[in-house]
């Protein structure tokens, strides 16, 4: 095979791989919102205790102390949701829990709202 019609053969392989992924980009996205939100509950549940009842606004206050053991959730809430921003976790929280399923064996549920939001658990799914 001559360099002229490997290239071509190389381009033909690049272009139809770029249109497959161009095509899973939905699908791609769906996986990086997936890896988030699993350390997102990998690290709330490290920093509340597995047992404890919180709210977004809770996660947020530890999140924004200095100590470097919410370093880990600090850096998660701001991959999931982008900023430390409570309302925004919180939506992130239900629609987690609307999808029905467990992420990384972890399973979010809302027991109550009051004043302060909606109160989440974490559990073992």
């Amino acid at each position: 095979m001559d360099d002229k019609t490997l290239l071509t053969a190389i381009r033909e392989i690049v272009r139809d791989e770029l249109r497959a992924l161009r095509l899973a980009g939905g699908h791609i996205k769906n996986v990086e919102r997936d890896a988030a939100d699993a350390e997102l509950l990998r690290a709330i549940v490290a920093t509340e205790r597995r047992d404890s009842d919180f709210t977004a606004a809770e996660a947020v206050e530890h999140a924004l102390l200095p100590e470097p053991e919410f370093e880990p959730l600090r850096a998660a809430i701001i991959a999931a949701v982008g900023s430390l921003d409570a309302r925004r976790l919180g939506k992130c929280l239900r629609r987690i829990e609307n999808a029905g399923r467990s992420i990384s064996g972890l399973a979010v549920h809302r027991l109550r709202a009051d004043r302060n939001g909606a109160v989440w658990k974490i559990v073992e799914a």
